[in-house]
C-alpha cells in the first residue's frame, strides 16, 4: 500500500512519499492534493493530493474541447517557468521511485496566488522498485503516449513520462497537439518517428525551446533523456532565480 502526500513546502519544493516500506520525505511545491483510490493486485492504493485551484493549464493554454475555452499559446518565457516546475516535480517523483503514467495538460493545475503550477491525478501512478524494470500496463491518454506505448511494447515508465512532458511543453507553446489522436496507432507512431509536427513560424519560438521539446520527444526511449537531463536542456538555462518556487537553480543537482 502506498500513501503519497504531495503538497507545498516553503523551505524545499519536494514531494513527500509515505508508505509501509518508504519513509516520510520532504514535500514538493508542484504537487496537488486530493484523495484518489485505485485497486492494484488486490490491494488498495491511496494517493493524497491537494485540491487547490481548478484552473488547469489546459483551460489556460490549449484548445480544450471539454471546457470550450481557447486562450491561445502561452508566451515562451511563462511556458519555460511552468515547464521547469513540471520537470522539478516529476524529477522528485522519479527519484523516489514513483512514475505518474498520465501526465497531460488536464493534470497540470495553476495556483495563481502562489505563482506555481501543480501536478494532479495520480490514478495511474505506480511505485517502481527496480529502476530498470519495464512496464506492460498500457494506460494514460493517447495524445500524450510515447511511441513504445502505442506499439504495445514493454516500456520504461520513466522515459514515457518524459515523452508526455515534451508533449505538454509543445501544446503550451503552440496551442495545438503534435499528433492527431483520431488516427490509428501505427499512423501516429510513424508520424512520431518522422517528427511530423511543426512550430508555427508566427510564434517566433527560440531555437532553445524547440530543441528542448524535440529532445524530450525523442522517438527511441533508449535515446530519450531521463527527467534529470531534461532540467539541463538549453531552454532552461535562462531560468530566472526562484522561478521553480524556492530553488535558486532547481536543476543544478540533476545529474
Amino acid at each position: 500500500m502506498i500513501l503519497a502526500e504531495l503538497h507545498h513546502s516553503r523551505r524545499n519544493p519536494l514531494v513527500r512519499v509515505q508508505a509501509q516500506t518508504v519513509p516520510p520525505r520532504e514535500e514538493h511545491a508542484s504537487a496537488q492534493h486530493e484523495y484518489l483510490k485505485t485497486t492494484e493486485q488486490r490491494r488498495n492504493r491511496y494517493y493524497r493530493t491537494d485540491r487547490g485551484d481548478e484552473n488547469t493549464v489546459a483551460a489556460r493554454s490549449s484548445s480544450n474541447a471539454q471546457k470550450k475555452q481557447r486562450k491561445g499559446p502561452v508566451k515562451e518565457h511563462q511556458a519555460m517557468i511552468w515547464m521547469s516546475q513540471v520537470i522539478s516535480a516529476v524529477y522528485y517523483m522519479h527519484t523516489r521511485g514513483i512514475v505518474h503514467r498520465d501526465l497531460k495538460l488536464e493534470n497540470i493545475v495553476i495556483f495563481p496566488d502562489e505563482g506555481i503550477i501543480k501536478i494532479s491525478d495520480f490514478g495511474f501512478a505506480r511505485s517502481v522498485i527496480r529502476g530498470d524494470a519495464l512496464s506492460e500496463t498500457y494506460c494514460g491518454s493517447k495524445s500524450y503516449s510515447a511511441p513504445e506505448i502505442l506499439k504495445g511494447e514493454p516500456y520504461d515508465p520513466y522515459k514515457s513520462d518524459v515523452w508526455s512532458v515534451g508533449v505538454i511543453a509543445f501544446v503550451i507553446v503552440t496551442d495545438c497537439m503534435p499528433y492527431c489522436e483520431k488516427r490509428p496507432n501505427p499512423q501516429i507512431v510513424e508520424a512520431q518517428r518522422l517528427r511530423a509536427y511543426e512550430y508555427p513560424a508566427k510564434l517566433h519560438l527560440s531555437a532553445e525551446c524547440r530543441f528542448s521539446i524535440d529532445t524530450m520527444m525523442t522517438f527511441s526511449w533508449r535515446d530519450r533523456p531521463n527527467i534529470s537531463h531534461c532540467g539541463c536542456l538549453p531552454w532552461f538555462q535562462s531560468l530566472p532565480p526562484n522561478a521553480s518556487h524556492g530553488l535558486k537553480n532547481p536543476h543544478s543537482r540533476l545529474n
